[in-house]
């Protein structure tokens, strides 16, 4: 993994963004359940998701799915500016005051449908859930030769790969398959299923 995202990694204060009752195993290498269905995503789904972003100190980058702000924290480690997108207020809220009190600046918090309207272009996306399919509804999010990492479920395993914008469009490579929930649990699969 990248030594960068490493060192950010192991100077973030992982405890003060999980449940209370969870902050014995804050550092267990396992998805941690938050309020109101959300998720952290496992420290090493992450990170493998951080370094497929190729993070440059000058990148703007947006955390979909930013939960209560580690994996945003993490990212303003590494970037110029950080949009942590939360679509759960009452988690975004929890974001705002882990962020502040760590004195994260160029970190800001938004609900994620904020910032499909307001149009501003990314140089990284990430996306930490699952999604049905292709996320095409950011791509227009990505900056000229700008990295969105999204995992898509196919099969019920999510594969995790980086679209590239490039002179002839956004492109598509996969990296590695996980197992990891939803990004937005309020979303019903009524697919047919024995």
């Amino acid at each position: 993994m990248d030594r960068g995202i490493l060192s950010a990694m192991a100077d973030m204060p992982r405890e003060m963004f999980v449940a209370e009752h969870r902050r014995p195993v804050a550092y267990v290498d396992d998805l941690q359940p938050l309020p109101h269905g959300r998720f952290l995503l496992s420290p090493s789904q992450f990170g493998r998701m951080a370094q497929l972003a190729k993070i440059a100190p000058g990148d703007r980058v947006l955390d979909v799915g930013a939960a209560t702000g580690y994996s945003s924290a993490i990212l303003g480690k590494q970037a110029a500016t950080v949009v942590a997108a939360e679509h759960v207020p009452a988690v975004a809220e929890m974001a705002e005051r882990n962020l502040a009190q760590l004195g994260m600046g160029n970190v800001t918090v938004t609900t994620s449908d904020a910032v499909l309207a307001v149009g501003q272009l990314f140089d990284v996306i990430i996306v930490e859930g699952a999604l049905d399919g292709e996320p095409k509804e950011f791509f227009p999010l990505l900056a000229p030769k700008g990295r969105l990492v999204a995992p898509v479920l196919k099969n019920g395993v999510a594969l995790v790969g980086t679209y590239t914008r490039g002179d002839r469009g956004v492109m598509f490579t996969s990296a590695f398959d996980a197992t990891m929930p939803r990004l937005r649990n309020d979303i019903v699969d009524d697919e047919f299923r024995f």
